[in-house]
């Protein structure tokens, strides 16, 4: 790896910091320059969330002046990874956290917000949702191409609600598909598929704290530890894949890396 933190051309770039005010900037600051640029280049932004601290980290970065400030904000179509089969008042909707955190300090016209809705299970969100992604992106026959998807680590590897040795692993065919069996409440959730993540232009994962260090120690290792991570199964297609790290989550990597 070089100096500056990157893999070989083609390859995932690390980006590392030496502070999570400072990964948050640097991560409000290159989402930024893609908006403007995907809608000077085709008049729209199409990004996609998932939960966790991610959406915490983006706006940290953002800052309260930040946001009337950015560009482009009537030419965003916001979606969402992942959601779980909770109300959308619950404090554990993935919904609600990007509302409250974000998106109620942004002019970003409702009618381009497009929550999931799971207000009749996750087989019937799963299947509205991917009509949702069809009509919307205009995705006829082949997965929808995201602009940018914000993506965190969980401990055990997973990424969005797809978890290790889980049969939607394996959805290739669907871009949306339910899940019953998640290890970490609650256990029904609705999300995309490698095949809808991997067509992204661009695909960031983002993560903080000593407590994700073993996990992205492991997913830059061996191949034997990290095969069964659904989050080392992100490799997008024909897009660019970047990894957004604090000096605590990244203290355990082996290989050589350079500070922001």
């Amino acid at each position: 790896m070089s100096e500056e933190g990157k893999f070989t051309p083609g390859s995932p770039c690390i980006r590392i910091f030496d502070s999570r005010s400072s990964l948050a900037r640097a991560l409000a600051e290159k989402t930024g320059k893609l908006a403007a640029n995907a809608i000077d280049e085709r008049g729209v932004f199409s990004v996609a969330l998932s939960g966790g601290s991610m959406v915490e980290t983006l706006v940290s970065g953002l800052g309260p002046k930040s946001f009337g400030e950015s560009p482009g904000w009537d030419s965003w179509n916001v979606f969402w990874v992942d959601e779980r089969v909770v109300p959308k008042e619950s404090r554990e909707s993935n919904f609600r956290e990007a509302r409250d955190g974000f998106l109620r300090f942004v002019p970003i016209p409702p009618d381009r917000i497009f929550p999931v809705d799971t207000s009749d299970g996750a087989s019937e969100g799963a299947r509205r949702y991917a009509l949702t992604l069809s009509r919307v992106m205009k995705a006829y026959g082949s997965p929808p191409r995201f602009d940018l998807v914000l993506l965190g680590i969980g401990e055990d590897g997973h990424t969005a609600s797809l978890f290790p040795g889980r049969h939607t692993l394996g959805c290739d065919k669907e871009w949306v598909v339910p899940v019953f069996d998640s290890p970490k409440p609650p256990p029904e959730r609705v999300t995309m598929t490698l095949a809808v993540i991997n067509n992204a232009r661009h695909v960031f994962f983002v993560a903080n704290g000593s407590g994700k260090a073993p996990v992205i120690s492991a997913l830059f290792g061996p191949e034997e530890g990290r095969r069964d991570f659904p989050a080392a199964m992100v490799r997008p297609c024909s897009g660019d894949l970047c990894y957004f790290f604090d000096s605590a989550a990244s203290a355990a990597l082996e290989i050589p890396q350079g500070k922001e």
